[in-house]
């Protein structure tokens, strides 16, 4: 998942990467910031004990500090979700007045694509079946736009997704609030969005440190954990994103999907071969496999399970991709 860091000049967009990512001083003079963070899972680091010699690898999230407010840009077009920086160093700043405008331009920006693509189909005079639904679809944005609403939250199944995937309509996308406070102050925000309220330059430093010295200065700041774990839990927690596992011959994996994955999609996580070809899945739960102790145990225990294409792919599960092409 790609997050673009977005906000008005001023607000810390920066001093939040930092905080977010550790990378501090390793910055360079481009007009882009760019770098991954791995999604901390205790689960990962157990499963070793099963998958011995083998590498762990993380699910990551990559975070873009961008440059400009600019919802045609081509970076901020093309990222995931959104994540807005609003600064209250001075503890007077109308957050959700901030939060409003930019929702505006988010609005305004996708009201423009939407009434430039409409009128293009509408002088069609034979349509198909499939641009008969994108032109209903769009109708139906224009609806929502022109009262100031964003897409935000509106109910498509998968083949309307697709038909507006290239569209990248930025009210659509996820959006998640950081009010960057000053040290030792934390606001309460009347917002309809996901906000986190973090001591910006705070947490820059805190994620300077190494690692084996952050514990206990969180303690003494009287921080419960640091910016960077609450925010992935608020991304997991709003766009439905759950976790599988691979145990393979050199790495043991976490893969993160949307919640409602078949076995089939998850394999085509993996490589699109192994959805081209799937045959079937085996499958036992994290919880199931340390119960068992051993996938030797599990098996014995009636634990291991083969599943078809169409199993919804639960959080935790272990998966081994069984195909053919």
């Amino acid at each position: 998942m790609r997050i673009a860091i977005i906000g008005k000049r001023g607000a810390g967009k920066t001093t939040i990467f930092n905080a977010l990512t550790g990378a501090g001083a390793s910055l360079g003079k481009r007009e882009e910031h760019i770098k991954e963070v791995r999604v901390p899972d205790e689960r990962l680091i157990k499963l070793l004990e099963f998958n011995p010699g083998t590498e762990p690898v993380f699910s990551t999230i990559t975070f873009i500090d961008t440059k400009e407010l600019n919802f045609r840009e081509e970076t901020i077009r093309n990222a995931d979700a959104y994540l807005l920086v609003v600064g209250n160093f001075m503890g007077n700043v109308e957050v959700e007045e901030k939060v409003k405008e930019v929702e505006e331009e988010m609005i305004i920006s996708d009201l423009d694509v939407v009434e430039k693509r409409l009128s293009k189909l509408r002088k069609e005079h034979h349509k198909d079946q499939e641009r008969l639904l994108e032109e209903k679809i769009l109708e139906r944005f224009k609806g929502l736009l022109d009262e100031g609403k964003p897409l935000r939250g509106i109910e498509l199944d998968k083949r309307e997704e697709e038909l507006i995937r290239g569209y990248a309509f930025s009210s659509l996308k996820p959006l998640f609030v950081v009010v960057n406070e000053k040290e030792g102050e934390k606001g309460e925000y009347n917002l309809n969005l996901p906000v986190l309220s973090i001591q910006g330059k705070l947490e820059m430093e805190i994620s300077e440190l190494p690692e084996e010295e952050r514990p206990l200065f969180l303690k003494e700041m009287g921080i419960e954990e640091p910016a960077v774990d609450r925010l992935i839990k608020e991304v997991y927690r709003t766009c439905g994103l759950i976790t599988f596992f691979t145990l393979g011959k050199k790495e043991t994996r976490a893969w993160s999907i949307k919640k409602g994955t078949t076995a089939k999609e998850a394999a085509g996580k993996i490589h699109t071969d192994m959805e081209r070809g799937f045959i079937r899945a085996q499958v036992i739960n994290f919880e199931d496999l340390v119960r068992a102790g051993s996938m030797k145990h599990a098996r014995e225990m009636g634990l291991l399970r083969l599943e078809g294409k169409d199993y919804v792919v639960q959080d935790g599960d272990v998966v081994e991709i069984r195909f053919s092409v």
